[in-house]
């Protein structure tokens, strides 16, 4: 499936969330973002541009040869492919401008390498800088190079709301002119205004597909994505990079701007949502509290408008946010997934676009609310409808309960026969309690209580009246002296001491 586990493999190779859903292999590098390569002088700059994906990475200068060799062991099988927008950081970073012959040469080059070395083919990330800055004659360029290897191109396509036919067809183009095996990225339709055109989307790919064109797709089995926060911004906002796009909305008059045309086109690739309680984090390096919250409660809570309080969490937490979007409608989502060539041409995604779940270590202490948002059962052919925490808290809730019938069954066998209400010994000097057989205070638990015993007398003056080790605590009628040698109550009739 289609995931983005490469930022988390590294630190997680047993992807235990992955292997209990039944997932088996995993294609990584998508929608135009990966680790490698990296060239001299831009580790920084990949590292704060992939900051809302894999915080906990560390970056350096490698060629993608070299992340592969140093790649771990993992407990899935992994397809590498190599970002566009990683390509694109590497030669003109974040600027917005069409790449110079020297720059589309370098970006040859190292696609290459990368292909050589292993990688599966380039993904793009046409919906977000600096991916979006790319023209149609720089995606054939790469795609021709992906041609000559028998490589594959994966597309995020460049808007999946309110242009998403546009985008298709630009995707379809590719194929069409350069023979290449196009994957089109989590096929969906965002947006309140785009909801209900799922047959039209799919017949445009159906077409390009009786044209003998390779063109395959992969789909949500759900209603969210996730994306940066950032991304939800039009695509000018990120001119010149993250301390440029927080500059910006430092700024009154770019927040009146942002405001109008929001509410005129929507959100960038989400296209326009009901409420921003629509809008939920996920992560937040610098504001981890608020994971969890939708930005309607984090307005509420701050009493500004929900507007301004995207703008303001984008600058606190330095554009390094991930969010959760509901934008997707249910009849969309089945439309996708349960069309009839879904068996050649669609492969369901289940668990992507966001950090994954560990059961421990760094990766443990991120919270997957991918159900929280996703509450309402889903019947798809193509996917288990959890994700990896919830799987991980079924088991661990159904280990918990077969704990305790152990524990009961046990301190049960251990308290037989019954005799009256008792609790387990707290190993007090005057008890003749084998030392074995005495818990600590801490660890001492009432029992069921026997009917007939309740109404039984029995001596008060043992200081531990309900252990049955202490003779003077056994009823009237099964009281025996205790042995010698054994100390008890110093006040009881059928004491020693």
């Amino acid at each position: 499936i289609h995931t983005h586990s490469d930022f988390t493999l590294p630190l997680n190779p047993r992807a235990e969330s992955k292997i209990r859903q039944g997932v088996t292999t995993e294609v990584v590098g998508n929608c135009g973002f990966s680790v490698a390569p990296t060239l001299p002088g831009r580790a920084a700059t990949l590292r704060e541009y992939l900051a809302s994906s894999a915080p906990w990475l560390t970056f350096r200068e490698t060629t993608f040869g070299d992340y592969v060799e140093n790649f771990p062991a993992t407990a899935v099988n992994v397809i590498l492919q190599v970002g566009h927008n990683t390509l694109r950081l590497m030669t003109a970073e974040m600027e917005n401008r069409p790449v110079t012959a020297a720059e589309l040469a370098t970006m040859e080059r190292l696609l290459q390498e990368a292909l050589a070395a292993g990688a599966w083919g380039m993904s793009s990330g046409l919906f977000t800088a600096p991916g979006s800055y790319a023209d149609a004659a720089e995606i054939h360029a790469l795609a021709r190079v992906l041609g000559r290897h028998g490589a594959t191109y994966a597309s995020h396509v460049r808007d999946e709301a309110n242009s998403v036919h546009e985008a298709v067809r630009e995707a379809i183009a590719v194929a069409e002119t350069t023979g290449v095996h196009v994957q089109i990225a989590h096929l969906k339709l965002s947006g309140m205004d785009n909801w209900g055109g799922a047959e039209r989307l799919l017949a445009e790919i159906d077409a390009a597909r009786r044209r003998g064109l390779a063109v395959d797709c992969d789909a949500y089995p759900y209603d969210t994505a996730s994306n940066p926060l950032r991304n939800l911004f039009p695509r000018w906002v990120m001119d010149g990079g993250i301390g440029s796009m927080l500059e910006r909305l430092r700024r009154p008059e770019v927040r009146t701007r942002l405001r109008g045309e929001i509410a005129r086109e929507g959100l960038n690739n989400f296209g326009r949502i009901p409420s921003w309680d629509a809008v939920r984090v996920a992560v937040a390096p610098r504001l981890p509290e608020e994971a969890g919250h939708t930005f309607g409660d984090i307005a509420h809570r701050r009493r500004v408008e929900p507007f301004d309080a995207v703008c303001d969490f984008v600058i606190e937490d330095r554009g390094e946010t991930r969010i959760l979007v509901t934008s997707m409608s249910d009849k969309d989502v089945h439309a996708i997934s349960g069309d009839p060539q879904d068996d050649r041409r669609c492969g369901a995604r289940t668990a992507a676009d966001r950090p994954r779940r560990a059961a421990r270590g760094r990766l443990g202490r991120h919270r997957d609310l991918r159900c929280r948002a996703n509450r309402r059962p889903r019947d798809l052919r193509f996917a288990a409808p959890v994700c990896g925490r919830c799987v991980d808290g079924d088991r661990e809730r159904r280990r918990r309960r077969r704990r305790r019938r152990s524990h009961r069954r046990a301190a049960r066998a251990r308290a037989a026969p019954r005799v009256g209400p008792r609790v387990h010994c707290c190993g007090g000097a005057l008890c003749s309690a084998p030392s074995s057989r005495r818990p600590p205070c801490r660890v001492r638990r009432r029992e069921r209580t026997d009917a007939r015993a309740r109404s039984s007398s029995r001596p008060v003056s043992c200081r531990n009246p309900t252990s049955r080790f202490c003779a003077a605590a056994m009823p009237s009628s099964r009281t025996a002296p205790p042995p010698l040698g054994v100390a008890s109550c110093s006040t009881s009739s059928s004491c020693r001491r």
